[in-house]
């Protein structure tokens, strides 16, 4: 495991500065505008109140040490230059590298979540699970006759399900067993959700066994061999997408994936 640099200006004494920054170029990214100029950076930050002493010499300075931890990615401008001594002075539009927006994107979730795990027991999560190991079965049977990007989205859809139901039942039973829960329901007043709480664990559960024997034996008839045309399809509709560099593909990739549904 690695030292992820790219998280540095989280934890870094001007912190403020770096994450304020960074911020700004999240949202623009989610904008679709993707280079950004140190003037606009500038405007931006000085409409906050904690940057009312900052100058342009402190701001190509953070730039400089964001470049340097990963976070951005620096093109010389030559476009806008007017004169000789303009085009010799360095202008750099910055661009926010993928690690550091999944990092924003991440914290941005984390801000709304609150101090508690949340998560909940989708039943329904079940079923459409089910469905989409029918619908893949069916599509491995007749892969020839399917659109490729119908299949990949068959893919998609089933690991979505998957993913979604250990993630929300993994939350939820962490904060059912958290020690705030735990005192909650030593109260009186967790009588009044006594029956209903009950309730919402009995029909999670009911649902679960009505399905886990048919998604298991489903997940059983999958096999690898049965899966390999699968794979190609996906494959070669993920290779169709236009990308300037090598998506990094291949059959065993797409049969890691598969071992993750066990």
């Amino acid at each position: 495991m690695k030292k992820v640099i790219e998280a540095s200006y989280l934890t870094a004494d001007k912190a403020w500065s770096y994450r304020t920054i960074l911020r700004f170029f999240f949202i623009q990214h989610e904008r679709m505008r993707d280079f950004i100029t140190p003037e606009e950076i500038y405007e931006y930050v000085k409409e906050v109140p904690e940057f009312h002493a900052y100058t342009e010499e402190q701001l190509h300075l953070d730039l400089a040490q964001l470049v340097k931890w990963n976070n951005l990615i620096a093109r010389q401008d030559m476009g806008n230059a007017k004169t000789i001594e303009e085009y010799k002075k360095k202008r750099f539009r910055y661009q926010s590298t993928p690690y550091t927006v999944e990092i924003e994107r991440m914290l941005q979730h984390l801000e709304g979540m609150g101090d508690s795990f949340q998560g909940s027991l989708e039943r329904t999560q079940f079923d459409r699970l089910l469905q989409a190991l029918i619908k893949l079965e069916a599509a491995a049977s007749s892969v020839q006759q399917e659109k490729s990007e119908e299949v990949a989205q068959v893919w998609d859809d089933l690991f979505g399900y998957f993913r979604n139901i250990r993630r929300s039942t993994a939350d939820y039973i962490a904060y059912i067993n958290s020690e705030k829960s735990e005192e909650r329901m030593q109260t009186e007043a967790f009588l009044v959700y006594k029956n209903q709480f009950t309730a919402y664990l009995r029909d999670f559960i009911v649902s679960l066994q009505k399905s886990a024997m048919q998604i298991q034996q489903s997940l059983m008839d999958l096999t690898p061999e049965k899966m390999q045309p699968v794979y190609e399809t996906i494959i070669q509709h993920k290779s169709s997408i236009p990308r300037l560099e090598d998506t990094g593909l291949s059959k065993e990739g797409m049969a890691d994936e598969h071992k993750e549904l066990w």
